[in-house]
């Protein structure tokens, strides 16, 4: 039963759950502790997928409570992580910083390599964020020494990535531009297209801020190309505000004008309040949602965004102007 929530887990998360339960059921009847732990897991997910993170942190919790029986320190480590994760995804990276290193020091323990990596790379993002980039830039950098003993690759690129944003975030755009290369080298190595269009735009961005348009050009429409090719539209976006900022510093209007399909919004809708648990849409429920409508016709994708706010909202108080506007050009 947990397998087949599981194959369910990402095309259907509310049919997961309901086979999960099942799962958590039977194994409970059973006394099976493992099989209860895995079902606690696949809720969890099912609920993080969907942006639910209140609901996800009460199945990881529950699912730690009964790790903590059972006594496998790796799967308590993994469940530190998980925790973890749902405290980054809130912005409360205190308690994120946390679970990440209490994980991090079971898997320490434990000798397992490319989780160690794995944890440094968590726990320097959350520096990242924190603006503590001397932090940030140890873990990354201790991550990345890591990756390169086992030869990670994937590992080797999103460190090398990662260092590279603290150096453009600390403008010092030659650095940076030397880490987002390299990652650019092996991301295409690994025909990884999603890193390489990531990165094509981080080096075209660096190119923008030092005022090398046509560089920044040539990287920025090869990333949004790459983009599209892929069906990676949170990117796509991404790439299409740096093309039209350069198409329209150079004069070119009818150029940014061809470039995209622009949804400008305020922080209303994502800061409303509502659902199940009364929490915020958030921005990552709001990708969702455009992600899910955005070949539908401008209409459609209006009454879409409209009812879809009206049902989360519900009884609540609106807390702010709500603004979204679509343009198709």
């Amino acid at each position: 039963m947990n397998g087949i929530a599981w194959r369910y887990l990402y095309s259907k998360p509310d049919s997961a759950f309901y086979f999960a339960q099942l799962a958590y059921n039977f194994s409970s009847s059973a006394g099976y502790n493992k099989y209860m732990s895995k079902a606690l897991n696949t809720q969890g997910v099912s609920f993080a997928i969907r942006s639910d993170y209140t609901r996800a942190l009460i199945y990881y919790k529950k699912n730690l409570k009964l790790q903590d029986k059972i006594g496998d320190k790796n799967e308590i480590a993994n469940s530190f992580n998980n925790i973890g994760a749902i405290y980054y995804n809130q912005s409360n990276y205190d308690e994120a910083l946390i679970y990440f290193k209490k994980s991090l020091n079971i898997k320490v323990k434990s000798g397992d390599k490319i989780d160690i990596a794995r944890g440094l790379n968590n726990i320097g993002n959350i520096y990242a964020n924190q603006s503590d980039f001397t932090k940030s830039m140890d873990y990354y950098t201790r991550s990345l020494k890591i990756f390169k003993e086992i030869s990670d690759k994937y590992g080797i690129a999103n460190s090398l990535s990662n260092i590279g944003d603290i150096y453009e975030i600390q403008s010092n755009y030659d650095k940076a531009l030397i880490y987002f290369k390299k990652s650019l080298k092996i991301s295409k190595e690994i025909e990884d297209k999603y890193g390489v269009a990531l990165t094509l735009g981080n080096i075209g961005n660096i190119y923008k801020k030092l005022s090398s348009f046509q560089k920044a050009l040539k990287y920025l429409l090869e990333a949004y190309n790459l983009s599209k090719q892929i069906n990676a539209l949170d990117l796509v976006s991404e790439h299409c505000k740096a093309l039209y900022e350069i198409y329209k510093k150079a004069g070119k209007n009818n150029k940014a004008l061809e470039m995209y399909e622009l949804y400008m919004f305020s922080d209303g809708y994502i800061d409303q309040f509502g659902g199940n648990n009364n929490e915020k849409f958030n921005i990552k429920r709001f990708k969702r949602m455009l992600l899910e409508i955005h070949e539908k016709d401008i209409e459609e994708q209006e009454k879409i965004i409209s009812t879809t706010m009206k049902k989360w909202k519900g009884e609540q108080k609106q807390i702010d102007d709500i603004l979204v506007i679509g343009i198709k050009l």
